[in-house]
């Protein structure tokens, strides 16, 4: 699963994240958080990225470039075992015994604000 914020039809840097998943206890269990970390393994060729299907198709051989770009940045802009992100509910209610989520949260950290200028922080 790509990393939603970030343009991920035109940006190979939104992929390569393992998502670990944290439930709730009980019976009927709820995401609590989820933590969206690097990983290395999730790494494809620049031939095979350019495959995914929501990936837009380069038009041009600047477009082109600037994908190859991103994908060369990617380990050096999150290491692998980097966690980029955590989505968090922050409140429960309790609904005949059951919790349910009323209140969530997606948290970005300041220093993965998009080298573009492009401040995803709007999201915490």
């Amino acid at each position: 699963m790509p990393l939603l914020w970030r343009g991920y039809a035109r940006d190979l840097r939104a992929y390569g994240f393992r998502i670990v998943p944290h439930l709730t206890e009980g019976k009927l269990r709820f995401l609590e958080s989820t933590e969206f970390i690097r990983d290395a393994i999730l790494d494809m060729s620049f031939k095979k990225e350019l495959l995914r299907p929501v990936i837009v198709p380069p038009s041009n051989c600047e477009f082109r470039k600037m994908l190859k770009n991103n994908l060369s940045n990617h380990k050096e802009y999150w290491p692998a075992g980097y966690r980029v992100t955590i989505f968090k509910t922050l409140a429960f209610t309790n609904i005949y015994g059951l919790q349910i989520p009323i209140q969530v949260e997606l948290k970005v950290k300041p220093e993965d604000v998009d080298k573009s200028g492009t401040d995803y922080r709007g999201f915490s």
